[in-house]
């Protein structure tokens, strides 16, 4: 049961060399080098996803993918990309910078974000509002607390540690984690940040979050104008927020109703009270024709063995029955319970030699979705489960689970579709297809639904099958 998981910075700032401006609040993260130089801060809080580990929803650390995106903010409009524009102390121009590097490194203390929002005092009031030395800047993480060295680190020591990330023996950085080269200036932000975000919800490596820089030689190149790249922080006005995205590796295909010879198969049970899935105390015994199998956990309540019965051992249209025990819940235990499953040819699962054109064509459906009503209101917080219904044409009441199924989750930023989740596997159960919406990480919204399948060559297109608003207090009045 996999749930994609969006962790949303907690604080973020833009640091100013040689100044001791706070920029927590501005709503683009402005990295700069040439005439000025700036880096970036991004703290995110794991708690969330430590208790999705604990609990069993993720219960393979191994399998979790953790990626940081932000978007770049000139590639919302990207007509003005090579534009010149005043720089920010209002004295010179500045330009978007192409063809460069940045890098990710750890910050080596926990920070404050402050409540800055400008680089300067206003051009024709004495003071601003927008304008704050408190917090973190590039002198201090805290007031009157310095770092080791002005900026988090020197230019020097980054340098170095960027040789020890790039060494032929692999990564031998401690502070330097990531890169990314950018060609035309306007790409987004997507790195793979797996390894140090899994140590964060270990606690094998204390979270002070994420240092963003160009590259050391970058930060030491002079130029005639500023050369900069933006990023939108969580204080845009849109929904071009920063967050990690962290996806499981490992999606429910019960093979129960298509269990064929020849050929791996996965035999699921689930545990649940009310209606809610809930862990066994230990893992349950499984045994089919007198041989156990191991079994493993795949999420809160779902358990499942792999087997594979040979077509020289066994015949097809065959009924067997697995036989769960040893199952103990909260100190009680559970009688045993036995279920069941038919064999299939193993011709059936497999197509040699001519291509294949048997595909049957109750293959070709219209799928429906349930759980999510169209033009439903949502109270952002819910864990939605959404059913795709697969009905064989021309039928009342059969029903189907079908493989190589992905749905997209999107909403539209003007009149751009944005991808919320992009396309991902659909989970199958033993006659049914599902996912789960987490709508507590959905920025109040409309929201659309798309369904993907593969039919042999094929990819066919469901496109807005349901579509849904998130709404909390802020967005929607009761009465």
């Amino acid at each position: 049961m996999a749930i994609n998981t969006k962790t949303f910075p907690d604080k973020v700032n833009t640091i100013v060399k040689d100044s001791p401006v706070n920029l927590s609040l501005n709503p683009v993260m402005e990295l700069n080098y040439g005439g000025m130089l700036t880096r970036g801060m991004l703290h995110f809080d794991v708690s969330k996803l430590k208790g999705m580990v604990d609990d069993k929803t993720y219960p393979d650390m191994g399998k979790l993918k953790h990626v940081l995106r932000m978007t770049n903010a000139a590639s919302v409009n990207d007509r003005g990309i090579n534009c010149r524009m005043f720089a920010s102390d209002y004295d010179g121009y500045k330009q978007r910078a192409v063809s460069f590097d940045i890098i990710l490194f750890l910050i080596p203390n926990d920070w404050d974000s402050g409540r800055g929002f400008d680089y300067a005092q206003d051009l024709h009031n004495k003071s601003s509002r927008g304008l704050s030395i408190d917090g973190s800047n590039w002198y201090q993480y805290a007031n009157y607390m310095k770092w080791d060295e002005e900026g988090i680190y020197s230019t020097d020591s980054l340098s170095r540690e960027v040789d020890l990330f790039t060494s032929f023996n692999g990564n031998m950085s401690d502070i330097v984690i990531a890169y990314q080269h950018f060609d035309v200036g306007n790409e987004p932000i997507e790195i793979d940040i797996t390894d140090t975000f899994n140590k964060w919800i270990t606690g094998e490596l204390c979270n002070y979050g994420i240092g963003i820089a160009f590259s050391p030689k970058f930060e030491e190149t002079k130029t005639k104008m500023t050369q900069y790249v933006g990023f939108f922080t969580q204080h845009t006005n849109s929904f071009y927020e920063p967050y990690v995205e962290t996806t499981y590796d490992d999606y429910i295909s019960d093979d129960r109703g298509d269990f064929y010879l020849d050929k791996d198969n996965r035999l699921y049970f689930y545990a649940s009270i009310g209606g809610k899935p809930v862990n066994l105390d230990t893992l349950p015994v499984c045994v089919v024709d007198g041989v156990e199998h191991e079994v493993r956990q795949q999420t809160i309540g779902v358990y499942y063995i792999e087997i594979r019965m040979p077509s020289s051992e066994y015949e097809a249209e065959e009924m067997h029955y697995d036989v769960w025990s040893g199952i103990r819940h909260d100190g009680r235990d559970i009688p045993d319970l036995e279920l069941s499953f038919v064999t299939k040819p193993s011709a059936g699962s497999y197509s040699f030699g001519l291509p294949d054109n048997s595909t049957p064509s109750y293959d070709k459906f219209v799928p429906s979705l349930y759980g999510v009503s169209n033009r439903e209101k949502i109270r952002r917080g819910d864990v939605r489960k959404v059913t795709v219904e697969c009905k064989i044409p021309y039928t009342t009441k059969q029903l189907y689970a079908v493989e190589h199924m992905e749905y997209r989750l999107y909403t539209m930023q003007g009149e751009s579709e944005i991808d919320v989740i992009a396309y991902s596997p659909v989970e199958r159960a033993y006659n049914c297809n599902y996912f789960l919406i987490d709508t507590s990480q959905l920025i109040p919204s409309r929201y659309y639904v798309d369904i993907k399948v593969k039919y042999g060559f094929e990819e066919l297109y469901h496109r807005d099958l349901i579509e849904f608003d998130i709404v909390n207090d802020k967005t929607e009045v009761f009465v």
